[in-house]
């Protein structure tokens, strides 16, 4: 997700297999916020308020460092340019 610092933020975009993703951002500065979890596999319960029964799951773990979950803390930030198309590659360390 990026965070524009003038402007409203993107919406989150999810990746491919190969961590690809598209999103669209407005011109400008944008903190970026990354949050990587594994799946969920629940049991499809529709008497439980979501849909779904997580009883007995463990909490969610998240796959990378927890500073990147906070746009405010992961310390990346990017220039979206006013074109049709950004190519924006996204290294974390």
């Amino acid at each position: 997700m990026f965070v524009a610092e003038e402007g409203p933020p993107s919406r989150p975009a999810p990746l491919d297999n190969n961590g690809n993703y598209r999103l669209e951002a407005v011109a400008g500065s944008h903190a970026v916020q990354i949050i990587a979890i594994p799946p969920r596999q629940e049991s499809p319960d529709p008497s439980v308020d979501g849909g779904g029964d997580y009883a007995d799951f463990p909490e969610v773990q998240s796959l990378i460092p927890s500073k990147y979950n906070r746009y405010h803390t992961s310390g990346i930030t990017v220039l979206v340019e006013a074109k049709d198309r950004n190519e924006i590659d996204i290294r974390l360390d």
